[in-house]
């Protein structure tokens, strides 16, 4: 139980740059993994004043909005990749941090290095994931979230007696996609 208690958001996101489509494979509580197809959000980014140092890189100022948030992203034009983690991508440069607003979500680079061969990017093997969709996973969640015993018990595969059941509470929901 103590494993599952720290189960929580995980996710994978593969995006095409060709078509403009991601593939998401995620958990949503519990631990069968779920895989549905979007399209990438079209990010409308407004550039601000005002710049940082990260990760030894100069970066400069940026907003948007995902998802019901607001963001705060810091980008280094220096490293002319357009990309930044979880679903951010569109700037002048790699994104190296990016948060919301509220302070619930910060990402943040914390180095740079040099491979020397390429490595390729794996999702899970259909045969390890249940299609499905946005909206129903992230209900799926929610449901996690309110309830993870039953979350983890629901389809009777696995049994957990009542005084293990106890220490397990509800969690806190606060996704990062609030839409």
């Amino acid at each position: 139980m103590g494993a599952f208690k720290s189960i929580g958001f995980q996710e994978l996101i593969l995006l095409n740059r060709e078509t403009k489509k991601e593939f998401i494979q995620r958990k949503a509580g519990g631990l069968q993994r779920y895989q549905y197809e979007e399209e990438a959000p079209q990010l409308k980014w407004e550039l601000l004043q005002g710049d940082s140092t990260i990760a030894g890189y100069q970066c400069q100022k940026a907003k948007t909005r995902l998802f019901g948030r607001d963001y705060i992203a810091w980008y280094a034009p220096d490293v002319e990749l357009p990309y930044g983690p979880y679903k951010f991508y569109g700037l002048a440069g790699l994104i190296f941090k990016v948060q919301d607003t509220q302070n619930n979500f910060v990402f943040t680079l914390i180095g740079l290095q040099k491979v020397k061969s390429y490595t390729p990017i794996y999702m899970y093997d259909k045969s390890a994931v249940t299609k499905s969709t946005r909206k129903t996973v992230r209900q799926m969640y929610k449901n996690y979230c309110a309830d993870p015993i039953k979350a983890l018990t629901g389809d009777g595969s696995i049994t957990v007696s009542a005084d293990v059941a106890a220490t397990v509470n509800a969690k806190p929901y606060n996704p990062i996609e609030l839409e």
